[in-house]
């Protein structure tokens, strides 16, 4: 077991009642560790460079428990293993889970048909894969495979917006603007839990103003989220105490806004 501990990359030297090892060879005579008069129970000392309380640290664990060990009652234990630990509670917690291939590309147009009509688009297009996932992640007992989606990333969305505008006869004028927003579906946490998967996205919004003579005030009304499609914008998975919860998104609201110059 220590032989198998010193080939480990990250650990510079293994110490125990056996010998020394560096680099998976033994290296010198046996060195005084604690051992119980049973002869049931033994510390073996790894020796990193590594920072005990960082990422670094916490890979370094990692690599160690994942050495087969000749007892089951094998415990890692020291400063690192503390801090890793410490990063597992109930709450979810951030681990570099592996790489991800991503690219994507975003156009924007903007038309203007005449003085009063004017066009405003944009379509925006990721690609977004896991290409490895490192063994063991996992999200509330789902092991993460490259086949997940990234969380929080839509792979296509669009965005169509007219505006129309006319002056009137008293000298005021009226604008008028809609926007349409298409954002393919997605998941908000890195299980791809079901309960907070985002399906596809279709948003309407609307306003009218009218500017009056020499724009001493103007009065705008208008509707958001007219299509009144629900959805969750955010939540997680809080698997250690069985919750999910979740935020949606606001629904349709109405609204009136009038500006006075002076």
């Amino acid at each position: 077991y220590a032989t198998a501990l010193s080939a480990v990359d990250t650990i510079e030297q293994v110490v125990a009642s056996t010998g020394v090892y560096v680099d998976g060879a033994r290296v010198a005579d046996p060195q005084p560790t604690f051992v119980t008069a049973a002869g049931d129970y033994e510390r073996i000392i790894a020796s990193t460079s590594e920072r005990p309380r960082s990422p670094e640290g916490e890979a370094v664990i990692a690599d160690v428990r994942a050495v087969p060990a000749p007892d089951p009652q094998v415990v890692v234990g020291g400063l690192a293993a503390e801090y890793t630990d410490s990063q597992q509670g109930i709450s979810p917690t951030f681990l570099n889970a592996g790489d991800a291939v991503i690219w994507g590309f975003e156009g924007e147009v903007q038309t203007v048909i005449n003085a009063n009509l004017s066009f405003n688009g944009s379509l925006g297009y990721i690609h977004a894969r896991y290409s490895r996932v490192a063994p063991g992640v996992g999200d509330n007992g789902v092991n993460i495979t490259t086949a997940f989606s990234l969380p929080k990333t839509p792979e296509l969305k669009i965005n169509f917006g007219p505006q129309l505008q006319f002056d009137l006869s008293n000298g005021g004028r009226i604008q008028i603007n809609a926007d349409y927003t298409r954002t393919s579906a997605m998941f908000n946490d890195l299980g791809n839990t079901a309960l907070l998967a985002r399906p596809v996205v279709n948003d309407f919004n609307m306003s009218a103003t009218y500017r009056a003579p020499k724009d001493r005030w103007e009065l705008t009304v208008g509707g958001t989220n007219l299509s009144d499609q629900r959805y969750v914008v955010t939540g997680q998975n809080q698997g250690g105490v069985a919750v999910v919860f979740a935020t949606y998104n606001r629904p349709r609201e109405f609204f009136a806004t009038l500006r006075t110059r002076w």
